[in-house]
């Protein structure tokens, strides 16, 4: 890896051009290091390790661009660039620099472009360039110290970048005495508001960039002299609307970008001065309607509309509109139809409006004479103007000028109404028909049920309860517990008969033991077993019978019970319900 040019290291090399010696580790420059070249153009010594830049002019005269970015330069004095004449472009960014003297570039007198980012300490004044008559590009971003151009009022900066810079408000800059600028980059800082003197006297400015800030408000009349302002970027702020006169005067803005804010609505007057718009670019707001045929009366040929909460039957109507300009999205998204719109991710139901659209047909015949004469105020407006700037004074005029305004408001608050009367009534023309539709349907369900049951009310037994199936569970619970209890009932007689039937038996032996003769004891002992044993066998067998027809009588009706109740719930009822007249 290179890590040191010494002198004479070029030498004799009279045609080089271009010397590109950039991410290297090259921390030591000779003085002489280029003796002997003489053709050198450009040099692009970046992202190395120099501490300084101290080499001999004498063979680099004809040197047009030289690139120190990326090193580890702290000062850039008197003479660090002296002799070198012919120098357009320069830069020192992303380096340690903490001053700059203010002789610095005073042999630079073609310098064109000068880039001084990311030199976070740097205190820089601006008076080292007051000399440099052609400068028209400095790059100032991530310079967080205070800055102030004052001194740049006699240099014709066309571009100026001050972004990355933890500016808080741009009055602090005196960016009004920059009376040729036309790029003015101000994005990635801390602004909160701006207002009218934000950018005062700035008419030549075409481009703007206030992106990715903390704005909130914008003060009515903020560009009133910025009437030549071409391309205006807002996006990735805090703003929630727009005020009236916000774009005054604005008669050339061809491209807005607002979008990542939180705006919940574009009101159409607010567009009406900048008739000049082809591109809007509203994505990632909070807008939730939108009328496209307020923005006829300008040149906008894109409408960028991409996540907001736009319901589907909005852009579908949008849709099937002949509008003269595209309905689009910053990302485009592939999706169904009804889903995406344009490229537009709708929010809501995706019903089609082919019958609100018929029914549209007499009302949008009104609204279009409303937009003719809308058109023809604009076109006179547009002509009176051309006549106000070739023929009369601006005093004479602002009377016209007012008078049309008027006009132009009163127009579009009459077609306002008729589109909120329009929706109104379709709105509730669509909920009656709705409401009646659905009112027949329920009252035929109704009455076909009504007579199912009284065809079917012979065949039902029991009230069927619903859930029938879980509902059978605690009565065959109850039965069993029934027949449980019966079952011990019935042992707990058969036991009390058993023991009355013991005492008969003891006391007959007893009395048959007493009368007969001893020689026939032991017969009669015989014989009396015999019929104690068939008279306990008959009883025993007359009892259970009776048993055993009661359980079977209980089970039988128990039986015929739930035969009777799963009837209805789980056969008849279902099969009626698939009825194709049900």
């Amino acid at each position: 890896m290179l890590t040191a040019i010494c002198n004479n290291s070029f030498m004799s090399m009279i045609q080089l051009r271009d010397l590109n010696v950039s991410y290297s580790k090259i921390n030591e420059l000779q003085y002489n290091a280029f003796h002997k070249t003489g053709a050198i153009q450009s040099i692009d010594l970046s992202f190395n390790q120099l501490d300084v830049f101290n080499v001999n002019a004498t063979e680099l005269t004809g040197l047009r661009t030289l690139f120190l970015d990326g090193n580890r330069l702290t000062i850039i004095g008197k003479d660090t660039l002296r002799g070198f004449i012919n120098l357009i472009k320069i830069s020192f960014s992303n380096n340690n620099l903490l001053n700059i003297d203010d002789d610095a570039f005073t042999d630079q007198k073609d310098l064109r472009s000068l880039d001084l980012s990311y030199n976070p300490h740097l205190n820089l004044n601006v008076s080292a360039v007051r000399t440099n008559y052609n400068l028209n590009n400095l790059y100032l971003k991530g310079i967080t110290c205070a800055l102030n151009l004052t001194y740049a009022s006699n240099i014709p900066i066309f571009t100026i970048d001050i972004s990355y810079a933890k500016l808080k408000a741009t009055q602090t800059l005196n960016l009004q005495q920059l009376t040729h600028l036309d790029s003015l980059v101000l994005n990635n800082n801390n602004i909160v508001k701006l207002n009218v003197t934000s950018f005062a006297n700035l008419k030549t400015l075409r481009k703007l960039d206030v992106s990715y800030n903390k704005i909130t408000f914008i003060q009515p009349g903020t560009f009133l002299d910025n009437t030549l302002l071409h391309t205006l970027n807002i996006s990735h702020n805090a703003l929630t609307t727009l005020g009236y006169g916000i774009f005054r005067r604005l008669t050339y803005l061809h491209t807005l970008d607002m979008s990542f804010n939180e705006i919940d609505s574009l009101q159409n007057e607010r567009f009406y001065e900048v008739s000049s718009l082809s591109v809007l670019i509203a994505d990632h707001n909070r807008i939730k309607t939108i009328n496209a045929e307020a923005f006829l009366g300008t040149s906008l040929s894109t409408l960028s509309i991409g996540e907001n909460p736009i319901p589907c039957d909005l852009l579908v109507n949008l849709r099937d509109k002949n509008l003269p300009f595209e309905i689009t999205a910053i990302k485009l998204e592939e999706t169904s139809d009804y889903d995406n719109i344009h490229g537009v991710i709708c929010n809501g139901n995706t019903k089609a409006h082919t019958a609100l659209l018929s029914d549209k047909h007499d009302n949008e015949e009104g609204n279009k004479i409303l937009i003719d004469i809308r058109d023809i105020l604009l076109r006179n407006n547009k002509i009176t103007e051309n006549k106000d700037t070739n023929m009369q004074p601006r005093e004479e005029t602002k009377y016209e000028e007012d008078n049309n305004s008027k006009l132009l408001n009163m127009s579009n608050t009459i077609e306002k109404i008729a589109n909120n009367t329009y929706r109104f009534e379709s709105n509730v023309g669509n909920i009656t028909s709705q409401i009646l539709n659905e009112n027949n349907l329920t009252n035929s369900l109704l009455g076909k049920i009504s007579k199912f049951l009284s065809t079917h009310w012979h065949a039902i037994y029991t009230p069927v309860k619903e859930n029938g199936s879980q509902s059978l569970m605690p009565y065959i619970e109850a039965v069993k517990s029934d027949l449980e209890n019966s079952i011990a009932e019935g042992k707990e007689k058969m036991d009390e008969m058993n023991k009355k039937i013991a005492i008969i038996n003891s006391e007959i032996n007893s009395m048959r033991i007493n009368d007969a003769p001893k020689h026939e004891k032991y017969v009669a002992t015989e014989s009396h077993t015999q019929t104690e044993s068939l008279f306990t066998k008959t009883c025993l067998a007359l009892i259970l019978s009776i048993l055993v027809c009661i359980i079977l009588y209980k089970f039988y009706k128990s039986r015929m019970f739930i035969r009777n109740r799963l009837s209805i719930s789980t056969r008849e009822l279902p099969g009626a319900m698939e009825h194709s007249a049900l």
